[in-house]
């Protein structure tokens, strides 16, 4: 049985994807594929952990490593090509910057959650 097609690590810089919009959405939503697993697998793992905390505790800082790294930030970078792309149309251009603005503010609510729980823990 053939494998499914990977992503290649680390994703080339949409520059250098010729300018299509077509490809930087394929690559936006596979992006957010890989952001939705990468959680629910590092979750499932933190839950399993002796003391790993309540879902939501796990959650939260899983969140908050996943959205924060490497590919949370490829994630926002395709995000602001999408939108800033002279041939998105207005729609789409507003819903990829609603997603993006989603990010930043769940990125910071976790954060926010876990600094302050880790200094409750101090």
């Amino acid at each position: 049985m053939a494998e499914s097609p990977k992503l290649p690590s680390p994703l080339p810089h949409p520059i250098h994807l010729a300018n299509s919009l077509a490809l930087l959405l394929h690559l936006l939503i596979r992006l957010e594929v890989i952001v939705h697993t990468t959680v629910e697998a590092k979750v499932k793992a933190g839950r399993q952990r002796i003391g790993g905390g309540t879902e939501k505790e796990v959650r939260k800082k899983v969140e908050a490593e996943v959205l924060g790294g490497p590919v949370g930030m490829s994630m926002v970078e395709l995000l602001r090509e999408v939108s800033g792309h002279p041939g998105v149309e207005d729609s789409v251009r507003r819903d990829v910057e609603v997603k993006e603005f989603n990010f930043w503010k769940k990125l910071v609510g976790v954060l926010r959650y876990v600094t302050h729980s880790s200094s409750d823990h101090s």
